[in-house]
C-alpha cells in the first residue's frame, strides 16, 4: 500500500496518515479522550463498506467535523492551529500576531490590577498636593442659622490624573473650631491646570460663636485664614478602565483678605436741615470701602453710637447695610443730642463757622440687623470726619439808613445803621430756629478799602421772617424708599462734599490702584430767614489786632460817601469769634461764634438820599 496513504493495522484496517497537510492534527487528535472513534475506529478508517473513504477531501471534512465537536477548550496560542504554543508549522505572521496578542492582553491585565491596587495612594497623593483658592465670595441670604454662598474658585495643581469629583460635603474651622457645613457640587478637573468654576450652595452654620469670630475677623483684620475639611470622592479613567477612589482625606487651608476695619470712608453728604422743633436730626452719607473679596449682602440695620471728645452726641442707624467688595453707600440718620453743654456748643460752632469736627461711631446691633452678624458688627469702628455747614451763617445784609456819629477820640467813629440780615437756616424750614441777638466785630471794607474795625455789641433782634430766596429746585434729590442705603435725599443747610477721609495707618496696601470713591451729592441751597438788626457799634480806626484801618483811609471813604450816590461796603473776619449770637432750637439756647464774612451790599450815600 502506498504510504502516502496509510498502513493496515491489526485489525485489518488502514491506518491513515494521509499526506504531510494533514499531520498537523496528530497533536489534536492525540489529546482527545481515549474511545473515541475517528470515522468510525479510533486512528483508521474502513477501506470498504459504509465506512469506506470518499476520497480525502471528503475524509478530512469528516474528521474536522469530529475535531471540531469534541476538542477541548485551550488556552489562548497560536493564531492559525489554536494551540497553547506554537507549533512551528503554522504561518509566521499569524504566530506573530497571537504573540503580540497575548503580550498586550497581559499588559492590561497587570495594568488594571495594579491601577486598582494603588489608585488610593495615587488618589490621596492627588488631593493633598491640589491648591484650592477663592477669587471671590458673595454672601447673601442669611436667615435663621442658614446664609447663601456663591463663590469663583480655582482648583490646580492636581496631578497626574486628574478626574470628576463628587459632591463634596465640608466643614468649615476657624482657629482650630468647627462653625458651618456646605457641600461643594460636582465638577469636573482636569490635570496640571487651573479648573475654575463656581460654587452656588447653602452653609449652615453650627457654632454661632465661633461664626461670629470669623466674622469679625473679616471685618476687622487685613488678612483671614479659615480650614475646610472633608471626604472626596474622584473617579478617573486610565487605558480605557474608570475607577472610582473614595473617602479621600480632603484638608484645606484657605486665606483670603479681610477688610481691614473699613478704615477708607468717604462723606458725601453730612446736613442737619431736617430737623424740627422737637428735634435736631443729623443725616449723613458715606461711601465705605471694602477691599475684601468676600462680599456680604443682607447684614441688615446697623445702629452707631457717635461720640465727640469721648462724649455721646447721636445714636443714628441704617437701615440696610450691605458690604460689597468696593465702595458701598451707606446712610444714617438719627438725632443729635449733646448731653453735655460745652460740647454741644463746640459742635455748633464748628459746624456753623464751616469747620470739620472728628468724631467716632462705634456700631452694634440693634432691630432689624439679621441675628447671623449682631455679634460681628459690634467689633466696628469708624472714625469719621464730620465737615461743617457749606452756606455760611450769614447769606447777606442790606442797609436801610445808616448815621455817622463823631466821638472825642479821632480813632473811633460812631455808627448807627438799620439793617436786614438774611440768614442760611441750617436746621432747615421746620426746624423753628430762633435767633435772639447778635454781636460783631470785624474788618469794615468801603468800596473794598479797609476802613476800620466795625464793632457792634451783642444786640436784640427786632423781627424775624422767612426769606423768599430763589432755589434751585433742580438739584433737589428726592428720597426713594427707606432713607437709609439709598444715596439721596432732601438737602438742605450743612449739605457739603467732601473728600477722601480715612484713619491713620489704614487702607491697602502700597501700590495698589483703589477706584474712586463715589462722587458729592448735589447740594441744595438751604431755607433761609430775615432778621431785622438796628445796629449800633463803633468805627475802630486805630489799627489795632491786626485789623486795618486809618485815619486816612476812612477820610477818604467820607469822602466818596458825600460825593456819590451810593458806596459799597463790607464785613468780614476769620477770628473763630468775629460774630457772636444766641440762637433757640430743639437742643434749647446756644450760643454760638464763629468767623464772620458778610458780602459786599450797596449803600446809598449822599448824594442819593432826597
Amino acid at each position: 500500500m502506498d504510504q502516502s496513504y496509510g498502513t493496515l493495522n491489526p485489525s485489518g484496517r488502514q491506518t491513515r496518515r494521509g499526506p504531510r497537510y494533514l499531520s498537523s492534527l496528530s497533536p489534536a487528535v492525540e489529546a482527545l479522550d481515549d474511545g473515541l472513534p475517528l470515522a468510525p475506529d479510533r486512528g483508521a478508517m474502513q477501506l470498504d463498506g459504509p465506512g469506506a473513504p470518499r476520497g480525502i477531501a471528503d475524509a478530512l471534512d469528516d474528521d474536522s467535523a469530529l475535531l471540531s465537536h469534541h476538542r477541548r477548550p485551550k488556552a489562548a496560542g497560536c493564531g492559525a492551529c489554536q494551540e497553547p504554543f506554537c507549533c512551528g508549522r503554522c504561518s509566521r505572521s499569524h504566530c506573530l500576531t497571537g504573540s503580540i496578542l497575548g503580550t498586550v492582553v497581559g499588559v492590561l491585565s497587570l495594568g488594571a490590577i495594579i491601577l486598582f491596587a494603588v489608585a488610593p495612594a495615587v488618589g490621596q497623593a492627588e488631593i493633598r498636593g491640589a491648591t484650592l483658592a477663592f477669587e471671590q465670595i458673595n454672601i447673601t441670604n442669611p436667615r435663621g442659622s442658614l446664609f447663601d454662598m456663591a463663590a469663583a474658585v480655582v482648583l490646580a495643581k492636581l496631578e497626574p490624573l486628574g478626574g470628576d469629583i463628587a459632591a463634596l460635603p465640608l466643614t468649615m474651622s476657624f482657629g482650630g473650631v468647627a462653625f458651618a457645613t456646605t457641600t461643594l457640587p460636582p465638577h469636573a478637573a482636569e490635570a496640571g491646570v487651573e479648573n475654575r468654576f463656581t460654587v452656588d450652595s447653602v452653609v449652615t452654620v453650627t457654632d454661632r460663636v465661633a461664626f461670629g469670630s470669623f466674622s469679625r475677623a473679616l471685618l476687622l483684620e487685613d488678612s483671614v485664614t479659615w480650614h475646610l475639611s472633608g471626604r472626596a470622592a474622584v473617579t478617573s479613567t486610565v487605558f480605557g478602565v474608570q475607577q472610582t477612589v473614595a473617602d479621600l482625606i480632603f484638608e484645606k487651608d484657605v486665606t483670603v483678605r479681610g477688610a481691614g476695619g473699613l478704615r477708607l470712608l468717604t462723606v458725601r453728604r453730612f446736613s442737619l436741615a431736617d430737623s424740627s422743633s422737637k428735634q435736631v436730626t443729623a443725616d449723613l452719607d458715606t461711601a465705605i470701602y471694602n477691599p475684601s473679596i468676600v462680599s456680604i449682602q443682607g447684614i441688615g440695620a446697623l445702629c452707631v453710637n457717635v461720640t465727640y471728645n469721648d462724649t455721646q452726641v447721636s445714636v443714628s442707624r441704617s437701615d440696610q447695610l450691605d458690604l460689597t467688595t468696593g465702595w458701598n453707600s451707606v446712610s444714617f440718620t438719627g438725632p443729635l443730642d449733646p448731653t453735655d453743654p460745652g460740647v454741644r456748643q463746640d459742635l455748633f460752632d464748628r459746624f456753623l463757622g464751616g469747620r470739620e469736627a472728628r468724631v467716632k461711631a462705634r456700631a452694634f446691633a440693634c432691630e432689624g440687623t439679621a441675628p447671623l452678624f449682631a455679634s460681628a458688627v459690634h467689633a466696628l469702628s469708624l472714625d469719621v470726619t464730620l465737615p461743617g455747614a457749606a452756606y455760611p451763617l450769614v447769606d447777606s445784609m442790606s442797609v436801610g439808613g445808616m448815621e455817622l456819629v463823631p466821638k472825642e477820640s479821632s480813632l473811633a467813629v460812631g455808627l448807627n445803621l438799620n439793617a436786614t440780615v438774611t440768614l442760611n437756616n441750617p436746621l432747615g424750614a421746620t426746624s423753628g430756629l430762633v435767633v435772639q441777638d447778635v454781636g460783631m466785630r470785624g474788618s469794615l471794607f468801603g468800596d473794598g478799602v479797609d476802613v476800620g474795625t466795625l464793632v457792634v455789641p451783642s444786640t436784640k433782634v427786632g423781627r424775624m421772617q422767612t426769606a423768599h430766596a430763589p432755589r434751585d429746585d433742580g438739584a433737589r434729590v428726592q428720597r426713594q424708599g427707606p432713607w437709609a442705603g439709598h444715596v439721596a435725599a432732601s438737602m438742605g443747610a450743612g449739605d457739603r462734599p467732601f473728600g477722601l477721609r480715612g484713619s491713620p495707618g489704614g487702607g491697602p496696601g502700597l501700590g495698589e490702584s483703589i477706584p474712586p470713591p463715589p462722587g458729592p451729592l448735589p447740594v441744595v441751597p438751604p431755607s433761609r430767614m430775615n432778621i431785622s438788626l438796628h445796629l449800633s457799634g463803633e468805627i475802630d480806626l486805630s489799627g489795632s489786632g491786626g485789623q486795618g484801618g486809618t485815619e486816612a483811609a476812612f477820610a477818604a471813604f467820607v469822602d466818596r460817601f458825600l460825593l456819590n450816590d451810593t458806596v459799597t461796603m463790607g464785613v468780614s473776619s476769620s477770628s473763630s469769634t468775629a460774630m457772636e449770637t444766641t440762637v433757640h432750637c430743639a437742643l434749647g439756647e446756644i450760643k454760638v461764634r464763629i468767623p464772620l464774612h458778610i458780602p459786599t451790599t450797596t449803600v446809598p450815600a449822599a448824594r442819593g438820599i432826597p
